[in-house]
């Protein structure tokens, strides 16, 4: 019982929610369509920050703000944008980002890590 209770103890202490905001910034980005994938620029970085549950998609010219939901799976975080037809995975130490976003009938599939 008491591995346990230090097992959990070093779980929640390492799970970036109960940290300040997380920069995202991603190192691989495609675009999608029903004809393949090609490789696509990486124009911007992400903000999410579990205090507010806010994600905020940036760029050079400023920052989009969006409400979220987060669920934990795992060693995962699933990070929803109601609305948006968006939806992001981030490890729970932060090094692993996933996020998809669906512009009408094609998909941009980013890949980085949170800090």
């Amino acid at each position: 019982m008491r591995l346990l209770a230090v097992m959990f103890i070093a779980l929640v202490a390492t799970m970036p929610a109960h940290a300040a905001a997380m920069r995202c910034d991603m190192s691989k980005k495609f675009a999608c369509t029903a004809g393949g994938c090609r490789d696509n620029a990486i124009t911007g970085w992400n903000v999410v920050d579990f205090k507010t549950n806010r994600f905020s998609r940036c760029d050079r010219k400023g920052c989009d703000h969006y409400p979220m939901t987060v669920k934990r799976s795992g060693l995962f975080l699933n990070i929803e944008i109601p609305g948006r037809a968006m939806f992001a995975k981030m490890s729970v130490d932060g090094s692993k980002y996933l996020e998809v976003v669906s512009l009408g009938t094609s998909v941009l599939v980013s890949y980085g890590s949170c800090k």
